[in-house]
């Protein structure tokens, strides 16, 4: 089956990755590809439980999907460098914030059980760790998520929210993400044959010698936004002169 466009590099990806040389080890990745998607684009084209049930933030913020530790090429980081695999825990969800804070800013749209998303069990309802090479543990890794999440949500982004069920000069969409407070310069569209937005992509250089306590793993998370290589710009796919903002299914509506 076809990997959603929306789960960004990770799916196609790591299958990529996996059926060449396994290289992974702690650390090595290149960079960070951080993705956050259009939620009511998702659940124009994907039928997920969570769309019949979506969080106040899917209607009108981006939301987090991804953030993959990548090789250049565009391959992602795969290997079981540190036994942290496998669901994110109870103790780690509660040190990033709680449940209520990620299903707000990283909301789980394969959760199969709606009304116990991020609940820590292995019911499906919470996504699992796959990033043990990345140099993030995870509590870390979900509370980069989080921050991230927060930086793209209507509240920091009101011109996303303003324009959902309208379309915008694509130049103006770009726009808005290069200047403050976000100041990326070097962003990923994609949009769909139709110009309706998809999700956004941004990479992040990997933080470099940073210093640990005695016995500690180095720290290897996202540092500052760099250009994306050509491995990952291939996916801005925004070409016409406008984006166009799905509004959420009316289906879901009633």
């Amino acid at each position: 089956m076809k990997a959603p466009t929306w789960l960004g590099v990770s799916a196609v990806a790591v299958a990529t990755h996996a059926a060449q040389i396994d290289r992974s080890g702690f650390g090595d990745h290149d960079l960070w590809v951080y993705t956050a998607v259009w939620a009511p684009h998702v659940c124009t084209t994907t039928d997920v439980a969570l769309c019949a049930s979506p969080t106040s933030s899917m209607r009108t913020s981006l939301v987090s999907s991804t953030l993959i530790p990548t090789y250049t090429d565009g391959t992602a980081q795969t290997g079981i460098c540190r036994y942290e695999y496998g669901e994110f825990l109870p103790s780690s969800i509660a040190a990033a914030g709680g449940a209520n804070t990620l299903q707000q800013y990283w909301p789980f749209l394969l959760a199969t059980d709606v009304g116990n998303m991020w609940d820590g069990g292995y019911t499906g309802s919470t996504p699992t760790f796959d990033w043990t090479c990345s140099g993030m543990h995870q509590v870390q890794y979900l509370r980069e998520m989080v921050a991230l999440g927060t930086k793209v949500s209507s509240e920091r982004l009101p011109f996303v929210a303003d324009h959902v069920g309208h379309e915008a000069k694509t130049s103006d969409v770009r726009a808005i993400f290069q200047a403050a407070p976000l100041g990326w310069n070097d962003i990923v569209l994609s949009c769909d044959s139709h110009s309706f937005l998809d999700k956004v992509s941004v990479c992040f250089a990997k933080t470099l010698n940073a210093t640990t306590k005695p016995g500690e793993d180095p720290y290897f998370g996202p540092a500052q936004v760099i250009p994306c290589p050509q491995s990952i710009r291939v996916q801005d796919t925004c070409h016409a002169d406008v984006v166009r903002f799905a509004a959420f299914p009316a289906k879901y509506s009633t």
